[in-house]
This record gives structure tokens, sequence and C-alpha cells, in this order.
């Protein structure tokens, strides 16, 4: 991959037709997510939605049930369509702002990036899925788990992106898995010319519901300003920085899909699986349902 063949400017204009605050839940995170789907449905083999709800762990019985959804887009592998990779990042927002940075910005980073790869194929398919719910407790992508057990046995590794497209800032993927995943990402990202810090630890971010189901995980992110406030505004994100981590995350997301055998184990250390554990238990406060709970007039 290089940077002429990826657009940071076409990634800007996708993101405009989404500037507004799409909180979990919501009537306007659901037309986000009907929205970002109709957009990458010319570029993928296949384009599901997939609802799932929640409610409050306190009083079950009258807490209200919220809705929201995933979209999903497959890309089926030149070689390979048995083992795939996971590349996602959140769509909602906080109510504060419209989330330019966190995470509408990832999510034209991925829409671009699955436009790459319509065209470049690697060996093994990619999975590309916009998560919802992220700001209430990564909802979306355990979700997404849930209902993917199965296949996910043949999923070799998550590529999650978590604030991005901002000038300035240190690009840094936050790794959960092995030394031996670091060493990997590494040299791949020094062979490129890509420069990145490296952090392997559990990361605050979707990639940790991968982690939790066994599977190698990063997450993506760039240091800047306005997370979570109203100043996370559109006019704050670059072409340039967006370009920036398509670089990273899609030169990582090539070489991994096209390299045999893959090169990481799909291993979680067990510190990790820990760590992992305790990150979810603190965060429990709500009660994903399953589709014999759910009821479909809240989705």
């Amino acid at each position: 991959m290089r940077r002429n063949d990826i657009s940071g400017t076409d990634a800007l204009a996708w993101m405009q037709a989404l500037n507004y605050s799409r909180p979990a839940g919501t009537a306007a995170e659901k037309q986000a997510a009907e929205q970002i789907a109709a957009s990458v449905r010319h570029a993928a083999d296949q384009v599901t939605v997939e609802p799932f709800a929640w409610r409050h762990r306190e009083n079950k019985e009258s807490s209200e049930v919220l809705a929201s959804q995933n979209v999903c887009a497959f890309l089926s592998g030149a070689e390979r369509d048995t083992e795939y990779l996971v590349l996602s990042a959140h769509y909602d927002s906080v109510p504060e702002g419209p989330g330019a940075y966190d995470n509408l910005s990832s999510c034209a980073v991925m829409a671009e990036l699955l436009r790459y790869f319509s065209l470049h194929r690697p060996k093994r398919a990619l999975c590309f899925v916009w998560l919802g719910a992220e700001e209430l407790g990564l909802l979306g992508s355990q979700a997404y788990v849930a209902r993917h057990q199965k296949e996910l046995r043949n999923c070799r590794f998550n590529l999650n992106s978590d604030l991005a497209g901002q000038e300035g800032g240190v690009d840094v993927l936050g790794v959960t898995a092995g030394e031996e995943a670091v060493d990997t990402l590494r040299a791949i990202c020094r062979a490129h010319g890509l420069s990145c810090e490296f952090k392997r630890q559990v990361w605050s971010s979707d990639s940790n519901s991968f982690a939790m189901a066994g599977i190698p995980a990063l997450t993506y992110d760039r240091d800047g300003y306005g997370m979570h406030t109203k100043e996370d505004t559109l006019d704050r994100i670059s072409p340039a920085a967006l370009e920036d981590a398509m670089l990273r995350i899609g030169t990582l997301a090539e070489e991994l899909a096209s390299r045999n055998p893959f090169p990481i184990p799909r291993t979680i250390p067990e510190s990790f699986q820990e760590a992992l554990q305790r990150y979810f238990q603190a965060k429990d406060r709500y009660e994903l349902l399953t589709d014999e709970q759910r009821s479909d007039k809240f989705l």
C-alpha cells in the first residue's frame, strides 16, 4: 500500500454526511448505521446490519431496553476464505458533540480501506465492522463476538482504530497479544518506513472484546484533542493524518492477510486474560440481551 493508493480527501468528504452527534441507542445512531451500510455496499461482497439490544443490570424489570446495530462488510480473500482478519471502528459518539476524532475519523479510514482492498485483495478474507454503542462499554463489539463465536474460530487478528485524523501527536499501536506479535508488527512497520509507538497492554477500546475471545488484537490511536467534548469537531481533522492512519492499519492488514503461515500465534497471555476480566467486570453496567430476550419493536 502506498499513499497515492488511498485518499484522505475522500475520507474527509465521507465524514461530512455523518457529521452529527450519534449517541448509543438513539435514532441518530441508527441513521448513521444506515448511512454507513449504504456507503460501503458497492465495495463489499456482502453487507449486513446486525441489531443488538441491552438494558441496565439494576432494576431489570423496569429498565428501558435500548438498541443499536453493527454494520459488517465482508471481502473474500484471493486464496484463503476460511481464515480472515477483522478491521473495526466504533461509529457512536458521546452526546456532547459530533465525535469527529472519536471516532468518525476511524470509520472513514475503514471505509477507504475497504475500497482499497476491494481492488487489491490479499490472500485471506477481511471483515470490516463498524460497531455501535462503544461509549457505553464496548457493547457493539461484545455483541459481535457473541453472535459470531463459531466463525471467529477462524479469525486470526483484529485491527481496531479508535481516535484518528488529527495533525500532530504520536501514532500508537496498543497490542493485546504476546511479545511475538509486537515483534512481527514492529518489523512490518519498519520495513515500510512507518513510525509507530508500540504499547503492549490492554487498551480501552473494542479490541478488548476480541482479545477476551482469544483473538490477538490491537488498537490504533493518534494522540489528539477534544475527545468526549463539544470541541471534537470536523475542522480538526486532516486528510494527511487520515492517510497516516490508513497506511499503518492498511499495511499491517495487507501483510498479515497475505503471509503464509500466519506470523502471529493465536494466543492471549495469561496476564492479559486476567487484566481483561478485570476490565470487563469494572464496566459491567449493562446486560446484552439474547435474540430470545429481545423484542423487534426496539430494533
